[in-house]
């Protein structure tokens, strides 16, 4: 059984449109990587708190799929640390603003300096991402100051689109109805071709709990879901 296919056999809930387990970790890690500074502030604050009430779900579903070396099972605590302490917030807000904004990177963030033969910005690669999110009528922030093939649109896009399919549409959403294949079509093309090199490069360089334990887990969830693909393709 698949990454995939686990994580809608353990969805902790019933009720249809109801968030996954992978889901709901990549959009937060999705969040978490492109918009911290947003939901480190005080009307960001629902996000933090829908997250700590997620975090036991996530643990489980790590712990189910086999994913032992991920360090999720700290995320709660961390993420209760970042609502409770405001210095804790601001170490976890500072790394955030030295490791995810320009002008200087320690990683690169988007799929098109990794995988182009240019290593820059707005390539075929980040074209064709677009072209994915358009088709399924997916707004990101900030269109035109943010290449849509940032690490952080496209775990955010991984995790809607796996819910959509997995729930049979996506609540307030007009658009296509994505499909498992679409899910899997979407990793093969884009995500699990650099997202786990990337993320584990980010956990190296960062040191608040936080986003050690949110990258590493992020590293490793990754990885299995390019795995998934390889032993299917």
């Amino acid at each position: 059984m698949s990454v995939a296919e686990q994580s809608t056999a353990y969805n902790p809930a019933a009720d249809a449109g109801s968030p996954t387990a992978l889901g709901s970790f990549l959009q937060f890690v999705g969040v978490a990587c492109n918009g911290f500074n947003l939901i480190a502030g005080e009307s960001g604050r629902p996000v933090l708190n829908r997250a700590a009430s997620l975090s036991d779900s996530w643990r489980v579903f790590f712990e189910n799929i086999g994913l032992d070396d991920a360090p999720v099972e700290f995320l709660g605590k961390d993420i209760r640390a970042l609502l409770e302490d405001e210095a804790e917030l601001k170490r976890a807000l500072d790394e955030f603003n030295g490791v995810f904004h320009m002008p200087e990177l320690p990683v690169p963030l988007w799929e098109s300096v990794w995988l182009s033969k240019e290593k820059i910005l707005f390539t075929e690669e980040s074209f064709d991402v677009r072209a994915w999110y358009a088709r399924f009528q997916w707004e990101i922030q900030r269109v035109g100051y943010e290449a849509e093939d940032h690490i952080g649109f496209e775990a955010a896009f991984c995790g809607w689109l796996f819910d959509a399919a997995a729930n049979d549409g996506a609540p307030d959403h007009d658009g296509p109805q994505p499909t498992l294949e679409d899910v899997q079509d979407f990793l093969d093309q884009h995500f699990t071709r650099w997202a786990p090199e990337c993320f584990r490069q980010l956990a190296d360089v960062v040191k608040t709990p936080f986003w050690v334990h949110l990258l590493a887990s992020a590293a490793v969830l990754s990885q299995a879901l390019a795995e998934d693909i390889r032993q299917t393709a």
